[in-house]
C-alpha cells in the first residue's frame, strides 16, 4: 500500500460574535469578539496494490475567539488584541482531494462554528471584566512611563 500525504494549514475568515462600547478615562473604545478558524488539511491517498485509489482528505481546525479594541477614532490597540478563548478543536474526513473538498470542509466548520455561538457570545461577555482590568493595568504601566 502507498500513502500520499500532502498537507497545508489557512486561517478561515474571522466571523463576528460580540460588540461592546468600553468608557476607560473618559475614553471610548469598542471591544469586538470574532471566531477564527485555523484550518490544517492532510491529503491522504491510499492506493492497494488491487484496486484503484481513493483520496482522502483529513481536516483540523482549531477555533479561536479573539478580541480587538479600538479607540473612538478608528485606531487599534494592539496591547489590548489576543485571544480570549479556544475551543475544543473539531476535525473530520472527507472523500476526494482537499482542494477539491474545500467548500465541504468550510460548510461544516461553518455550522459546528454557529452551533457554538451562544458560547462564544457568554464568553465574550465574561472578558469585559478583564478587558476593563487590563485597560486599568495598562493605564497604570504607561503613567509611571514604562
Amino acid at each position: 500500500m502507498f500513502m500520499t500525504l500532502v498537507s497545508g494549514a489557512v486561517a478561515l475568515a474571522a466571523a463576528p460574535v460580540h460588540q461592546a462600547q468600553v468608557q476607560h478615562n473618559g475614553a471610548a473604545l469598542e471591544a469586538v469578539y470574532t471566531t477564527q478558524s485555523n484550518l490544517t488539511v492532510k491529503q491522504i491517498a491510499a492506493r492497494p496494490v488491487t484496486r484503484q485509489a481513493n483520496a482522502l482528505c483529513r481536516w483540523h481546525a482549531d477555533i479561536v475567539l479573539n478580541r480587538s479594541v479600538e479607540s473612538a477614532n478608528g485606531q487599534a490597540v494592539a496591547a489590548m488584541g489576543k485571544a480570549v478563548h479556544r475551543f475544543a478543536p473539531i476535525s473530520g474526513t472527507e472523500v476526494g482531494h482537499c482542494q477539491d473538498v474545500r467548500d465541504r470542509i468550510e460548510a461544516d466548520i461553518a455550522r459546528r462554528t454557529k452551533a457554538s455561538q451562544a458560547h462564544a457570545m457568554q464568553m465574550a461577555q465574561e472578558d469585559h471584566a478583564g478587558l476593563r482590568t487590563e485597560l486599568e493595568g495598562l493605564h497604570a504601566t504607561l503613567s509611571k512611563g514604562g
